[in-house]
């Protein structure tokens, strides 16, 4: 699925991030990733749905579909697209 046209980045400046987000300036480029270690080893705790890995193509296609930005399997079989 190629959702985007090419790889380019485009970067803007953070007076222009504050307009989109009131905080965007603080959470836009925080990454995290957290772990659950703790959950496991004093819990026993293990993660029991599918991976978001091998979710993301499905996640993402109901996302565009939800957008309307492309069509659907219909349109196309009809002509319409």
């Amino acid at each position: 699925m190629k959702l985007l046209p090419n790889d380019d980045v485009k970067s803007i400046t953070v007076e222009e991030v504050k307009k989109i987000h009131p905080v965007g300036e603080v959470i836009w480029g925080a990454s995290s990733r957290g772990r659950a270690s703790r959950a496991r080893k004093e819990l026993g705790w293990e993660p029991a749905g599918e991976s978001i890995d091998n979710s993301m193509t499905e996640l993402l296609e109901k996302e565009v579909k939800s957008l309307d930005t492309t069509p659907g399997h219909a349109a196309v079989a009809a002509g319409d697209a």
